[in-house]
C-alpha cells in the first residue's frame, strides 16, 4: 500500500513540475535580449580589464628594466675600478722588487709590499715569482712558502703573452687563504724581452656582491661577473667554485657588447625573455648586462621571468576581481527585471511540490518506523501524567499478556510488576526528574498471574503533551527475559570459576609453604606475597564492580596498598579520576603495584618513616591510560647492577604490546610509568 501511494505522489509531483516549468518559461524574445546585453557587457568589461593589465605589465617591465640595467652599468664600472687599482698595485710592486736583475725578496721589500696593500681594502695579497713560476716573495708570509705555479693556467697564459692581463678566480689553489679570490696576473720582462717573472695581485670580490645585495631587485635576482676571457668570476647568490662555469647563462659569450654609451640599445635588446637551462639560473629569465669599457669584464643581472609573471598575476587579481564584480552586478541588474515574475511562479510551484514531497516522506517514515518496531519486537506507549492514562498498542498488549484488541488501564499494566518494582521505578524517576533529566531507562521485573517471570526494558522521553498544557511520557518496551537469563547463567559460571581459581591459589600457597627450602626464606616470602597479589586481583576481577563493567583503578590501588597503610600513617598519595575502569588489566596491574610496593618497602620510600609514594593517572587523547608511580623522601636510589625477577616481570612479562612500562632509578626516588594501550585490530 505504501509503495502504490508513493508512486502516485511521484507522478503528481512530476506533473506539477512540468506545469510549473511551462507556466514560468519566459518569452524567447526576452531571453535573446538578455543574452545579447550580457555579451556586450562582458566584452566591455574584458576590454577595460585587458588594457589595465597590459599597462600594469609594461610598468613592471619598465621598472625592472631600468633598475637592473642601471645596477649592471654601475657594477661594470666598479669592476674596472677594482682592476685599475690592482694594476696600480702591480706597478708599485714591480718597482719595489726591482725592474731588472734578480727579484728583491728581503724583509724590507716584504714590509714595503705589506704597507702598500694595507691601505687598499680590496687588495688581499701580492705574489711575485720568478721565470720558473717559483714564488719569491708574497705579502701572505715571510719568507715566501715553497709554491710553484709553473703548471697553473695563469702562469702559462702570461708566460707566452707579455702584454696579457690574466683575470680569473682561484678555484683550485695551493694556498688556502687565496680561495675564491680574483687572481690578476701580469708578466715581468727583462729589457731584452725575455720573461723575468710574474706579479699576481689577488682582489677580494666581496665589494661587488655587497653592492648587489644592497639593491632590492626582487624576482629571484642573480649577479654574474664574467671575466674578459669568458670565465665566471663571481656569482651572487654564491655557488661553490666547481659550479661557476657549468652554471653560467648559456650563450652569454655571444651576446653583443653593451657599455654605458649603448644603454638605450641594451634596454631595447633584452626585453625578450631568455630561456635558462637547469641549475641555479634555470627557468625563464630576463638578463640585463653591461661591459666594462677598460678591461672588458661583463656584469650580468638576471631576474626570474616566471616570478615577474607570478607577481603580475597576484597584483592583477584585484583588477580582474573588480571587473568580474562589475560584470556580475550589471548582469544581476539586467536579469532581475526579466526574471522576477518567473522566480515568483517557480517559487509557488516549488512550494506546492515541497508540501507534496513532505507528505510522501512522512508516510514513508511512518511505514519505516512501523517496520522497525515490528522487526525489533518493540511496543510503543504514551502516558499522560496529568490524567495518569495510557495510550497503548497491540504490541504492548501482547508483551504484557493481554489480548491485542483490549484496552488495559495503566493500573492493570502495573499490576504485572513484581513486588517492590513500582516503588523503585517511581523513586528513580523522581530522582532523575530532580536532576533535570528527560530520558528514562529501567529494567523491570514482572510476574504474570500464572507465576511466569518476565523482564521488560523500558525507555522513555518526557515532554509536553499534544495540547501543550501538561506533561507526557512517550516510550518503548522490549522483552529482555532471555538476556537476563543469560546474564544469570554467566554470573553462576563466573562465581564457580572464581571459586576454583581461589582454591588453586590456596593449594599452590600451601604447597609452597611446605616444600620451599628453609635457606630461601626470603624468596619464599616474595613468592607468597606475589601469589597473594594474584589472589587479590582475581578476587577483584569477579567482584560485583567487575561484573558491572570492571574494577576501578583507585579501588585496585587501595586494596593492593592496604598492608602498607594504617589510620596513623598513610604514605600514599592518589591523584586521578575515580571512575577509570581497568577491566582486562586487573591481574597485571595488581602484580605490578605489589612488586613496586615490595621494592619500595625494601629499598625505597616505604623503608623510612617520612617516605611518600605518589600515584597519578590520567586518560590521554589517544585513549591510552598513563599511570605514574613516584617515590619521594626516601633513601638515595642506586640502579641495580642486574635486572631481577621483579624488574623482568614489570618491564617484560606483565604487559603486552602496545602497552609499555618504563622504570627510572633517579637518585631522589624510583619512578615508574605504565602506559596501557588497547591493541588495534589489523586492517
Amino acid at each position: 500500500m505504501t509503495v502504490n501511494m508513493t508512486n502516485v505522489q511521484r507522478a503528481s509531483l512530476q506533473e506539477s513540475d512540468h506545469l510549473s516549468a511551462r507556466s514560468s518559461k519566459p518569452p524567447m524574445r526576452d531571453l535573446r535580449q538578455v543574452f545579447a546585453a550580457g555579451v556586450v557587457i562582458w566584452i566591455l568589461v574584458a576590454s577595460v580589464v585587458t588594457l589595465i593589465l597590459r599597462a600594469d605589465w609594461n610598468d613592471l617591465m619598465a621598472r625592472v628594466d631600468s633598475t637592473a640595467t642601471t645596477v649592471s652599468h654601475l657594477l661594470a664600472d666598479h669592476s674596472d675600478r677594482l682592476l685599475v687599482n690592482a694594476d696600480l698595485v702591480r706597478h708599485e710592486a714591480e718597482l719595489i722588487v726591482g725592474t731588472s736583475g734578480p727579484i728583491r725578496a728581503d724583509r724590507s721589500a716584504y714590509d714595503d709590499l705589506r704597507a702598500m696593500i694595507d691601505i687598499s681594502p680590496t687588495i688581499v695579497s701580492v705574489w711575485v715569482g720568478d721565470a720558473d713560476g717559483q714564488a719569491v716573495i708574497t705579502t701572505r708570509e715571510f719568507p715566501a712558502p715553497d709554491l710553484n705555479g709553473a703548471g697553473r693556467d695563469y702562469f702559462t697564459t702570461i708566460r707566452n703573452d707579455p702584454d696579457r692581463l690574466y683575470i680569473g678566480n682561484l678555484l683550485v689553489n695551493q694556498y688556502d687563504a687565496e680561495a675564491l679570490m680574483i687572481n690578476t696576473s701580469r708578466r715581468l720582462s727583462n729589457p731584452d724581452g725575455s720573461i723575468r717573472g710574474f706579479v699576481q695581485v689577488s682582489i677580494d670580490p666581496r665589494s661587488i656582491s655587497q653592492t648587489f645585495q644592497q639593491v632590492d631587485l626582487e624576482f629571484e635576482a642573480s649577479l654574474w661577473w664574467i671575466g674578459p676571457d669568458g670565465r665566471a668570476l663571481v656569482r651572487e647568490p654564491a655557488l661553490s667554485s666547481d659550479q661557476l662555469s657549468e652554471r653560467m647563462p648559456r650563450g652569454s659569450e655571444n651576446w653583443p657588447k653593451h657599455d654605458s654609451g649603448e644603454r638605450e640599445t641594451n634596454v631595447a635588446s633584452v626585453r625578450m625573455p631568455i630561456i635558462g637551462g637547469p641549475g641555479a639560473d634555470g627557468g625563464r629569465r630576463l638578463y640585463f648586462w653591461s661591459d666594462a669599457p677598460l678591461y672588458g669584464s661583463r656584469i650580468i643581472i638576471g631576474v626570474s621571468y616566471d616570478a615577474m609573471v607570478s607577481r603580475w598575476i597576484a597584483t592583477s587579481a584585484s583588477t580582474v576581481g573588480l571587473g568580474a564584480i562589475v560584470g556580475l552586478a550589471c548582469m544581476a541588474i539586467l536579469s532581475l527585471l526579466y526574471r522576477s515574475r518567473q522566480r515568483g511562479l517557480a517559487y509557488m510551484a516549488r512550494l506546492e511540490n515541497d508540501v507534496r514531497a513532505r507528505a510522501g516522506e512522512l508516510a514513508e517514515s511512518e511505514a519505516r518506523l512501523r517496520l522497525a518496531i515490528e522487526a525489533g519486537d518493540l511496543a510503543v506507549w504514551e502516558v499522560d501524567l496529568e490524567s495518569d492514562t495510557i495510550i497503548g498498542s497491540p504490541e504492548l498488549n501482547r508483551l504484557y499478556g493481554f489480548p491485542e484488541d483490549s484496552t488495559p488501564t495503566l493500573d492493570q499494566l502495573r499490576s504485572r510488576y513484581a513486588p517492590g518494582e513500582l516503588d523503585r521505578v517511581r523513586a528513580e524517576s523522581s530522582e532523575k526528574f530532580a536532576q533535570g533529566e528527560s530520558r528514562l531507562e529501567f529494567e523491570i521485573r514482572h510476574v504474570w498471574p500464572d507465576g511466569t517471570e518476565k523482564w521488560l526494558l523500558m525507555r522513555a522521553q518526557i515532554g509536553r503533551n499534544r495540547a501543550g498544557d501538561g506533561t507526557r511520557v512517550v516510550g518503548v518496551v522490549a522483552d529482555i527475559t532471555e538476556s537476563k537469563k543469560q546474564e544469570a547463567l554467566l554470573a553462576t559460571v563466573a562465581n564457580e570459576l572464581r571459586h576454583r581459581l581461589m582454591n588453586t591459589i590456596t593449594v599452590i600457597s600451601a604447597l609452597a609453604s611446605r616444600s620451599w627450602p628453609k635457606e630461601f626464606a626470603e624468596e619464599k616470602k616474595t613468592f607468597l606475597s606475589r601469589l597473594r597479589a594474584i589472589g587479590k586481583s582475581t578476587d577483584l576481577m569477579f567482584s560485583k564492580d567487575s561484573e558491572q563493567g570492571g574494577s576501578t583503578l583507585k579501588r585496585l590501588l587501595l586494596d593492593i596498598t592496604e598492608p602498607y597503610r594504617s589510620p596513623e600513617h598513610d604514605p600514599f598519595i592518589f591523584e586521578g579520576p575515580d571512575d577509570v575502569i581497568v577491566a582486562g588489566h586487573v591481574r597485571p596491574l595488581a602484580m605490578a603495584f605489589h612488586e613496586l610496593c615490595t621494592n619500595a618497602l625494601k629499598y625505597g620510600s616505604l623503608s623510612v618513616t617520612d617516605g611518600r609514594v605518589a600515584v597519578r593517572w590520567c586518560q590521554q587523547e589517544d585513549g591510552s591510560l598513563e599511570i605514574d608511580w613516584q617515590e619521594m623522601q626516601g633513601p638515595p636510589v642506586k640502579a641495580p647492577e642486574r635486572s631481577g625477577l621483579g624488574s623482568t616481570l614489570l618491564t617484560g612479562l606483565l604487559f603486552n604490546n602496545p602497552s609499555s612500562v618504563t622504570i627510572n632509578y633517579d637518585i631522589s626516588g624510583v619512578t615508574c610509568t605504565i602506559v596501557i594501550r588497547e591493541p588495534r585490530a589489523a586492517v
